[in-house]
């Protein structure tokens, strides 16, 4: 079934790893169609029919295809230097308009 939805995507097929665990749910992940891997779970293996797991397949090849984790990854990545960037500079900006302020109030 992921070999033909790959075919119709036209990309190459994804690995496939089946999880064992009972909580249904499935995800792609690889940073380019060419490294794509699917995962699914036993739960949503055995909850689903062959037409709606045909369907979330498709749904995961179609993240592999759009190369959705690699923007997901650059995204996560650049928030994460803004976050850990920001607020020291928020500090010094801070801390240096204060000082200004007491140069700016003091007497001559």
């Amino acid at each position: 079934m992921i070999a033909e939805l790959a075919r119709a995507a036209a990309i190459p097929r994804p690995r496939l790893f089946v999880i064992p665990e009972m909580q249904p749910n499935a995800f792609a992940t690889g940073r380019n169609p060419e490294r794509g891997v699917v995962a699914v779970t036993e739960g949503i293996v055995d909850l689903l029919s062959e037409r709606e797991l045909r369907g979330v397949l498709a749904h995961e090849i179609a993240h592999i295809k759009n190369r959705d984790i690699l923007v997901a990854t650059t995204a996560a990545g650049i928030a994460a230097a803004v976050t850990y960037t920001l607020p020291p500079m928020a500090e010094r900006i801070l801390r240096l308009r204060a000082t200004v302020g007491s140069l700016e109030t003091t007497p001559a």
